[in-house]
């Protein structure tokens, strides 16, 4: 697939595409450290977290989804970490902690396309959202509320929790029993697979993320750039 000029928003289609990939590894990342830290990683990254959660509500157009380079910074540094990561020796000790981010991500492009092969799962995922905004909206935007994070987490249970293939959560104990953070580590994954699936509409495939490693990293590097200069602006 060759890509098209640049749209009116300043990116490229590919740089769309790495945004949307982003926003799958930023999800992956969440995941993390909501399972080994609990709602102490909010503390740091809150915004990257609100950021995914709104998204995952919004009924805007996939091509206008992901376009903050900014709110996905998080993202960009897991994304590249994971492309730069299988090349470089690794201690034995310290690879379970590296990969960890990259096996959440990957499995949750796999679980994606999964999920939207069943028309019956693509119409519960559409009512569920319609119920969910209004939920969001009834409490006055709240993000993390404990009813819309619930909502989140039922949503991701009755669609992902239907497959034969299961992501596994590896953290604390404490974390991975406490209803609470269960609850943002679902809604985070659900975020996950709406990322994956915008990943997906915008031309992303998983030969593009294997053989296309080199093009994605181009792209990190304009991204990186393209904030910087925002940052400086403001």
């Amino acid at each position: 697939m060759s890509d098209l000029p640049i749209t009116s928003t300043g990116l490229s289609p590919s740089q769309q595409r790495t945004l949307a990939l982003a926003a799958v590894f930023q999800s992956a990342k969440l995941v993390h450290l909501l399972a080994t830290q609990g709602a102490a990683a909010l503390i740091f990254h809150g915004e990257s977290y609100d950021y995914l959660l709104k998204q995952s509500l919004s009924d805007t157009p996939v091509a206008q989804r992901f376009q903050d380079p900014k709110a996905l910074r998080a993202g960009l540094a897991a994304l590249e970490r994971g492309l730069l990561q299988p090349y470089q020796t690794v201690p034995e000790t310290k690879k379970f902690k590296k990969n960890q981010v990259l096996y959440y991500a990957t499995n949750l492009l796999l679980i994606e396309r999964k999920i939207f092969s069943q028309e019956v799962l693509v119409q519960l995922i559409h009512r569920e959202l319609l119920t969910l905004r209004h939920r969001h909206h009834f409490f006055s935007g709240d993000l993390r509320h404990p009813a819309l994070l619930a909502g989140f987490a039922n949503l991701y249970l009755n669609t992902a929790g239907t497959l034969k293939m299961r992501l596994n959560v590896r953290g604390q104990p404490a974390e991975l029993t406490n209803s609470a953070n269960v609850d943002r580590i679902r809604a985070c994954l659900f975020a996950g697979l709406q990322a994956a699936q915008t990943w997906h509409a915008l031309g992303g495939r998983r030969w593009r993320f294997i053989l296309g490693r080199r093009q994605v990293l181009v792209d990190l590097r304009v991204l990186a750039m393209q904030d910087r200069v925002v940052s400086i602006k403001t």
